[in-house]
């Protein structure tokens, strides 16, 4: 699956908590597409099950 655009519940976290335990655009764009994948990825374990 191709994530286009970062879904807007995504965004709304990254606008109310995300920026603010974040120094940087780096750290805050790594967080973002961590939070996507765990909401849109089939795979949610670290087991790869």
């Amino acid at each position: 699956m191709i994530i286009v655009k970062t879904p807007q519940v995504v965004q709304n976290a990254v606008d109310d908590f995300i920026r603010q335990h974040f120094r940087n655009t780096s750290q805050r764009n790594h967080a973002t597409n961590y939070l996507t994948g765990l909401l849109v990825g089939d795979n949610k374990t670290i087991a790869g099950r």
